[in-house]
């Protein structure tokens, strides 16, 4: 990851991460090589935020859910995680739809 990413990341408010995060730690299958980051927002904004800078950086994300029936490979990939696991255990979307 490059330098200015990691930095940008590492100062948002409401965002913790961690560097070289073997996703075998976080699936139910526990297979998987490194993640160059795990960004776990700990509030919509945050999660706003990590998107925004990832995007400006044309940085590649996924974002695992809670883990199960995931595998990936051994040797790693060369994106962002985005945990949702623990600030977004439960949330509610509400939507407003308007007649034409």
């Amino acid at each position: 990851m490059d330098r200015r990413v990691k930095t940008e990341l590492q100062h948002l408010d409401g965002v913790g991460g961690r560097w070289e995060v073997p996703r075998a730690d976080y699936t139910t299958w526990h297979a998987g090589g490194p993640a160059t980051s795990l960004i776990r927002p700990h509030h919509v904004a945050g999660l706003q935020r990590a998107v925004q800078v990832l995007n400006d950086h044309t940085y590649p994300l996924l974002v695992p859910g809670r883990g199960s029936n995931l595998v990936g490979s051994d040797a790693g990939v060369g994106a962002a995680a985005i945990s949702l696991k623990q600030a977004f255990e439960r949330f509610q979307v509400k939507l407003k739809i308007q007649s034409m």
